[in-house]
């Protein structure tokens, strides 16, 4: 598990159509129980006053649903809750979600036809072509045509 992020979906049982259609080879569940402070040491991430924490991660994926508790020592004060509630305290990111949520977006398309979308005369225009670049992450972007 690439670090331990909070996965407690309100346990949404409800299953989706296509739920029902999945294999049983398709379909698992697990526990997974783990060092939460030795997770986070591997990200690189040093968090002082945390003495020890620990993790229990359950997922059912055909019905859907996950949930990921922790309970840590952090400040001389022990600590029980979701995962992300453990990371807010303690004052650390969770580096696996940051590279899953900040994949770069990138566009190619037809600059003449956007113009003309927006109203503008394009009849003397021959070619256009842009690329834009978005980074969810930052919120910056980049665009040439």
């Amino acid at each position: 598990m690439a670090g331990w992020e909070d996965m407690s979906s309100d346990h949404d049982h409800d299953k989706s159509e296509n739920d029902h259609e999945k294999s049983d080879e398709e379909c698992r569940y697990f526990e997974e129980e783990g060092d939460c402070k030795a997770l986070a040491q591997e990200e690189g991430q040093n968090i002082e006053g945390l003495a020890w924490c620990n993790y229990t991660l359950k997922e059912d994926t055909c019905e859907g649903w996950y949930e990921c508790h922790a309970e840590m020592k952090f400040n001389d004060e022990i600590y029980h809750g979701t995962c992300d509630e453990m990371q807010e305290i303690a004052g650390w990111e969770d580096m696996s979600t940051q590279d899953d949520d900040c994949d770069i977006v990138q566009e190619q398309g037809d600059c003449k036809e956007l113009a003309r979308a927006e109203g503008f005369d394009v009849s003397e225009m021959e070619y256009c072509e842009y690329t834009s670049i978005w980074n969810p992450c930052t919120d910056e972007s980049e665009c040439w045509a």
